[in-house]
């Protein structure tokens, strides 16, 4: 069963954009629960006040690998990967700039080794430039005991407008 409501813990320590992540993924999972995104975060049992930022300014999205993301041989699924990197790339860029939307113009992801069912992973994501309409995004997923690059990629996001965005909920 998945949780109904989640845990989100500010803190006047973070970074602005570590809260606004927060509060939008918050606002994901707790204001529309039935959407793809948020049933792939609580699948994982995923929790806001889990997101941070590294020394370097990456943005870290801790998850623990569940049966509800694996395929037959017991590993993440290729799509659970390509779904967690939109959702994080997304998340990352409304903690820069939560009153916009966005929709994805490419995804690339590269395949490095598999991630076993019940793995704790972390994927760190940057905004590797923020424009007016457009965001180029990296990221990778790493096994957190280890620090092993397991799928490494980019996401560039296409701004959209307050009036193509229209009756969409963030």
């Amino acid at each position: 069963m998945f949780r109904t409501a989640v845990c989100l813990v500010l803190s006047d320590s973070l970074p602005p954009s570590v809260i606004a992540a927060r509060i939008a993924i918050e606002k994901l999972m707790i204001q529309n629960p039935g959407t793809f995104g948020s049933n792939l975060l609580r699948s994982v049992d995923f929790c806001p006040d889990k997101i941070s930022v590294d020394e370097s300014g990456r943005m870290l999205f801790p998850f623990h690998a569940t049966p509800g993301v694996g395929n037959i041989f017991d590993t993440v699924h290729g799509g659970a990967w390509s779904s967690f990197a939109d959702v994080f790339t997304t998340v990352h860029l409304w903690g820069i700039r939560p009153e916009m939307n966005h929709v994805s113009i490419t995804l690339s992801l590269s395949f490095f080794s598999s991630a076993k069912i019940g793995q704790d992973i972390v994927c760190r994501t940057t905004a590797q430039k923020v424009g007016k309409r457009v965001a180029f995004t990296e990221f990778s997923f790493e096994d957190s005991a280890s620090g092993q690059v397991l799928v490494s990629g980019s996401h560039v996001k296409s701004f959209v407008s307050v009036a193509q965005r229209e009756g969409v909920k963030m």
